[in-house]
């Protein structure tokens, strides 16, 4: 089977916080927000946000509740991290001015370079940089 797309939904409380940690922090373009439904009630429900192919969305806990009952787990959420590969790693760290690392800055047993940081939602985001030179090509210096 050829997959056309595959996008990670992010259950949260505050869609906004997050869309504004992706487009305001990693450069991601708001492409879709669905307003909360209920009169007095401001923000959004649904927000999906791109950057090139790559696309995230996120969803309130509500929301996801209301539309399918019974798929959403408050109490044990799904355990994952996102992997984003980032040009130039300094830059990126630069663009989390403010933010304490929720993994320190360090050098992997797979050749890159990474800093981890919690967004709003509560996912961890792995920024990583990979060295020109292939990790097949590091030999014993990849490793640790």
């Amino acid at each position: 089977m050829k997959l056309k797309r595959v996008t990670t939904i992010v259950f949260t409380d505050d869609v906004d916080a997050c869309s504004a940690f992706y487009t305001e922090r990693l450069g991601f373009e708001q492409t879709l927000a669905v307003p909360l439904q209920q009169p007095g009630e401001t923000g959004n429900q649904f927000v999906a946000v791109t950057n090139g192919s790559h696309e995230l969305m996120f969803q309130t806990f509500k929301s996801a509740e209301d539309d399918a009952p019974g798929t959403v787990a408050r109490a044990n959420p799904p355990s994952f991290m996102l992997y984003i590969e980032v040009p130039s790693l300094d830059a990126a760290i630069q663009r989390m001015h403010g933010l304490t690392p929720a993994l320190s800055r360090r050098k992997t047993f797979y050749g890159s370079e990474e800093i981890g940081y919690r967004d709003p939602c509560g996912t961890v985001v792995v920024l990583s940089e990979f060295p020109d030179t292939p990790v097949e090509a590091l030999g014993d210096e990849g490793e640790q």
